[in-house]
Order: C-alpha cells, then structure tokens, then sequence
C-alpha cells in the first residue's frame, strides 16, 4: 500500500523538529515501512524547505514540500485546495489518504473525489468541541463545525484519541458511526520507562511538560507552588510565556522555565522527578501525561475530560476536582502526603503499556485500515 500523509494545515516538518515532536510522530510511519505494510508514505507538509530532513527519515517515507510561491498567509489556503492537483503523479498512485488533524482535511476531501482513493480522517482532539469551551459562537467555531461534518460524511474511516470526543460527534453529527473508533495516542514505551530508581528523583519538585497556553490552566499552578513554597520545573513554549513567567516574578514562585527540548530527552527529565502535574481546563488524550505515566512518574491531574480517561483518582494518579488555586492545591497536598506511590506509579505504567504502546496502537490502526482497504 502506497499511503498520502497530510500534516495539519500551517504544520511544516521543521516545526515538528523545533517543537520535539518529531522523533514521536515519526515512529507509527516507519514501523509501517518496516513491517513491510506500506511501500511508501508520502509526508505532504506545509514547509517550503522540509525536503531537506529527507535524512532524518527511513528510505520508504518522501517528504513533499509546499512550493515557495505559497508561502504566505494566503498562499497556504490556497495551496491546501491546490495540493490534489499539483501532486497528481504521486497522489493516483496512493490507495489511502490520512490526515494528522481536522485543519486541512478539505484536501483529503478532493483527493478522494479525483483519485478514488481511501480517505481516513485521524485527529488527536476534535476542533469544534475544544473551541465550544471557549470560542461558541464564534465565526471560527460555525466554521469548524461545517469542515467537521464534511469531512465525516465523506472519510471511509475516522479515529478520534479519546472516548469523550467519540461521545461528542455522535450527539452532534450524523454519519455511519461504524467507521469511527477511539486510537489512542502512542508513545514508546520501551524508550518512556522508569529506568532510574524512583529513590534518586526529586522529591521536592513538581514537572510540567506542554503547551504554555490558556487551555493549560498554569496561573492557578504557579500560584498553587508559591502559596505551598514548592518548586515546579516547567518545560514549553506558548503564547502567554511572558506573562506567566512576569507572573512567577511576582509570586517570588521557585519555578525554572526550561523552554522546548526534544522529545526523546524527556525521558531523563521525567526519570529526574517524582511528580508530573498537568491542570488544564480541557484536553483531548494528553501525550505528555500518557509519557509520564509510562515513566512511573506520581501523575496530579484536573478531573477534566482526556484527563480523567488516564488518571483514575487514587489509584493510578490524582485527581484535583477542579481548576482553581485551591483545587490545585489541595490535589497537590494529597499527593505529596500518600504513602503508597509505589503501587500507583506500578498502576500507571500497567496501563499505559497495555494501551498506549507504539505496538499497541499501531496493531489496531493496521488492522482497521486493512478492514477499510478490504
């Protein structure tokens, strides 16, 4: 099998490289390769000069860059519409399309209308219910909803990473809710692994590792450390970076701003550090709790929904039942004062191994691409 794979609309291959992701998102598409499952994976980005991290790849997947004319604000719309038909040598030759995201899936659309070929629509969070929390009635939320539908009507298969997301699209659309399952997200649970004794961590510092965006929740984090004169080592980069570390000024909060590093040297910082915390409002299926899980890390989390599908209160993690300082803090105090982390650390690397394996994930996603194929 020849696959087409779309990277999110405004997503280049050196953005992956700058954000360390790409030594994750890469695996699933060269474990294909390798167990011989698709004989080539063409990667469709949004960079102009992505081409140029062809040697970071297996020799079966190509990286096809955006054109230099399109690269502006514009120009990238454009380019999504114009993809299927600039790239009409390689896309006639490919039995199945993928996206990575809802942004740009229109394209997916059009690749099947011209070529015929399978079209499966993946997202690792779904686009109108995140932005229903904070953006309903928004001009963008209208639009998300109408892309959504279209996509859905015309995918042969879709998979969403986490059960609330299925639960959302089925009382909010209506399709043949056959083609859609739940994959969670991967991550490599052999590389993630407690390989340092959980003796050596640090007791006294608590780990974030995401996005430093509002969605995050971290003001009511930073002031939850200060208030219990703690210290937090964050790792991240996002829009409300400046304020929030003007905020832990403040405060006088211990906090270290690490900024990004890449993705396969979060396991030693993960191993350095006994707790991981992860307080947003809203997430879809967490990779950086699933990590730290799969670390053994003690994992404090909102019981808001993909968070809440990982951590099960006083089993596997904890649980703060709200987003406020005061929530945060007391969910912090539980933790630090449990006696028996050992057996819920063993709990959250039993589950993510079961589930969450790159093995795991890949096994269901072949098997149910080979159902649509057949």
């Amino acid at each position: 099998m020849n696959l087409a794979f779309l990277f999110t609309r405004k997503i280049s291959l050196k953005t992956w490289i700058d954000t360390g992701l790409f030594g994750r998102e890469k695996l699933i598409y060269e474990k294909m390769i390798e167990d011989k499952f698709c004989s080539k994976v063409y990667w469709f980005t949004y960079g102009v000069d992505d081409h140029k991290y062809q040697k970071k790849l297996c020799t079966g997947i190509k990286v096809i860059s955006m054109s230099k004319v399109f690269n502006s604000k514009v120009g990238i719309y454009i380019y999504s519409i114009l993809l299927p038909f600039i790239h009409f040598k390689i896309l006639s030759s490919v039995q199945m399309v993928k996206t990575n995201q809802m942004e740009g899936s229109w394209t997916a659309v059009l690749i099947k209308l011209l070529y015929g070929c399978k079209f499966y629509l993946r997202t690792g969070y779904t686009w109108s219910q995140l932005l229903e929390k904070s953006e309903k009635g928004s001009k963008l939320y209208k639009l998300s909803k109408i892309i959504e539908k279209v996509a859905y009507i015309y995918c042969d298969m879709a998979s969403v990473s986490s059960f609330h997301n299925q639960v959302y699209l089925q009382a909010n659309y209506s399709f043949n809710f056959k083609k859609l399952f739940v994959l969670g997200n991967f991550i490599d649970t052999q590389l993630f692994s407690s390989s340092k004794p959980i003796l050596k961590r640090d007791q006294e510092s608590l780990l974030y590792i995401g996005r430093l965006n509002h969605e995050k929740n971290l003001k009511p984090l930073i002031e939850s450390i200060a208030n219990l004169n703690l210290k937090l080592d964050i790792y991240g980069a996002g829009d409300q970076e400046k304020m929030l570390k003007s905020y832990t000024k403040e405060l006088d909060a211990s906090i270290i701003f690490h900024g990004l590093v890449a993705n396969e040297k979060l396991v030693d910082i993960y191993n350095s550090h006994k707790y991981y915390i992860l307080c947003s409002h809203a997430e879809g299926m967490p990779k950086t709790l699933i990590e730290a899980m799969s670390c053994a890390c003690i994992c404090l989390g909102t019981d808001v929904e993909g968070i809440n599908e990982l951590i099960i209160d006083n089993k596997n993690g904890f649980l703060a039942f709200g987003v406020s300082t005061n929530d945060i803090s007391l969910v912090i105090k539980r933790a630090l004062s449990c006696k028996e982390t050992k057996e819920i650390s063993k709990e959250a690397r039993k589950l993510i191994h079961n589930s969450f394996s790159l093995d795991a994930v890949y096994q269901l996603e072949k098997s149910k691409i080979q159902e649509c194929l057949s």
